[in-house]
């Protein structure tokens, strides 16, 4: 800027209004700033603007994984809010780890003015990414709730409810053996899990504990967790799944095995219906 100001016998502050776009100089004063800026290649060092304003106009979004199409809209949709502000977003994901996730927590947050955070909470570990971030930042847990004493926004459901009102459904529908393929090692699948469990004991319904098939958060697990089912004497006729993704591999597998998808059995998942457009009109319960 000081180039761009002794070129034009204006002073730094000028150039700096010109360029923000800000502040009270003439129309005539600014097209020969950033025109000058142009035959020079100016770019901001957003950097050194940084450290001025002690504002890095950057939201970090951490997510468990950036391949599940619900968490693919929160980024998109993140973008699309800040970018008219001027702000960038910054995405890493640590694949519904806890050890990860507190390592991504502290490295991806540093340059951050703003987090987003989609977080794990394990039932095995606790992990303290939030914690580690400085209290000048401002924390929003979408999905997933904060720690205890974690002072943070959250914007969730209550998926212990969830959990029962995908059983009752499937209840309701005439299933009396009701599977469940659970989500990984943490408070959103333990919650899911629970609603299942109320439910069948709402509805005085027992069922083997060999029906509470572990099957993590994706397709593979999904199809893999299935198999393990239709092995089963006798076969579940209506499944719980932790989520899309798990739902699709499950339906693969029935699939495969020469069974009426998405009929035999009946299934109920969590997100979002375009997901699930190949199998045609399924009896598929969101």
């Amino acid at each position: 800027m000081s180039d761009i100001a002794k070129d034009l016998d204006v002073s730094v502050v000028t150039v700096s209004k010109a360029l923000r776009n800000k502040g009270s100089i003439s129309a005539a004063t600014r097209e020969r700033v950033l025109q000058r800026a142009k035959e020079l290649n100016y770019e901001a060092n957003w950097v050194a603007r940084s450290l001025v304003t002690r504002r890095t106009l950057t939201v970090g979004l951490l997510l468990p994984d950036i391949r599940h199409p619900f968490f693919a809209e929160i980024a998109k949709a993140v973008a699309e809010i800040v970018r008219p502000l001027d702000y960038h977003v910054i995405i890493s994901y640590f694949e519904e780890d806890p050890a990860l996730e507190s390592i991504e927590g502290q490295v991806s947050g540093r340059p951050a003015g703003g987090w987003r955070h989609s977080r794990v909470r394990s039932v095995t570990r606790r992990p303290r990414p939030v914690r580690t971030l400085p209290r000048s930042q401002s924390t929003v847990c979408p999905d997933r709730s904060p720690m205890s004493g974690v002072s943070a926004s959250f914007v969730g459901v209550d998926n212990e409810a969830i959990g029962k009102l995908a059983t009752d459904h499937l209840i309701a529908q005439g299933c009396r053996r009701i599977a469940h393929l659970r989500g990984p090692g943490m408070g959103i699948a333990a919650a899911r899990h629970e609603g299942y469990r109320q439910s069948l004991k709402a509805h005085n319904l027992v069922m083997p504990p060999e029906y509470v098939v572990q099957a993590s958060y994706d397709d593979d697990m999904g199809y893999k967790a299935m198999q393990n089912l239709l092995q089963m004497t006798p076969t579940p006729d209506g499944v719980f799944c932790y989520n899309d993704p798990v739902a699709i591999g499950a339906m693969k597998a029935a699939a495969n095995a020469g069974l009426n998808v998405p009929r035999d059995p009946r299934y109920y998942r969590c997100g979002q219906r375009s997901l699930f457009r190949p199998f045609g009109r399924p009896a598929l319960h969101r």
